[in-house]
């Protein structure tokens, strides 16, 4: 890890990768956490620390770039790999929504859910308010489980259907939900894993 500090922390990334390590276990979910606490941990390293999460937003810019105008397909093995960088390293459900034209090509997406080891909760006022903002026909759904298993719960499902025909009032179509782990992911439309 500290090789890999290097760059942003010179002589004192050997310092910086310990707290990292102890704070968050790994370089990659010190890079998820959020911004604030990454800078705290970091405490007297907080300038380095800010030098991480804009290098963090910089790849994940490239990587949302690379998506504009492309087809959204749930099986796409870089569209799977995007949604578990933007939601598999923490320790708390997130979700994100990817809203999509007439033609189920992206336009944007936004981190929409917050919550803790086994739920997540969404302001559905908020996703279709953007939505619609937006001009988007089309979403795509994607939460993670930290638990490791991608199976949805009951409660996962029923909220789903609740937001589909919600959306289906609104013109607006479900793509699909998928629930992510770090390396599965299970399709709510298929019914199946991915």
């Amino acid at each position: 890890m500290a090789d890999l500090l290097a760059p942003f922390a010179g002589k004192r990334a050997p310092e910086l990768a310990r707290i990292l390590r102890r704070e968050f276990g790994s370089l990659g979910r010190a890079l998820a956490a959020p911004s604030k606490q990454l800078i705290d941990a970091g405490r007297e390293h907080a300038g380095i620390c800010e030098l991480l999460v804009a290098a963090r937003r910089l790849v994940e810019e490239t990587n949302r770039e690379n998506l504009v105008g492309t087809q959204i397909e749930v099986s796409d093995p870089a569209l799977l790999e995007y949604l578990r960088d933007r939601l598999c390293r923490g320790k708390r459900e997130r979700l994100l929504v990817m809203f999509c034209n007439q033609n189920d090509e992206y336009l944007s997406d936004e981190e929409m859910g917050w919550g803790n080891l086994q739920n997540v909760r969404l302001d559905a006022g908020q996703l279709f308010r953007r939505a619609l903002t937006l001009d988007a026909c089309s979403m795509l759904l994607a939460h993670n489980h930290p638990s490791g298993d991608c199976t949805p719960s009951g409660e996962d499902i029923a909220a789903t259907r609740r937001l589909a025909d919600i959306g289906e009032t609104l013109g607006l179509r479900f793509v699909d939900h998928l629930v992510l782990t770090r390396t599965k992911a299970y399709s709510m439309r298929a019914g199946a894993s991915l």
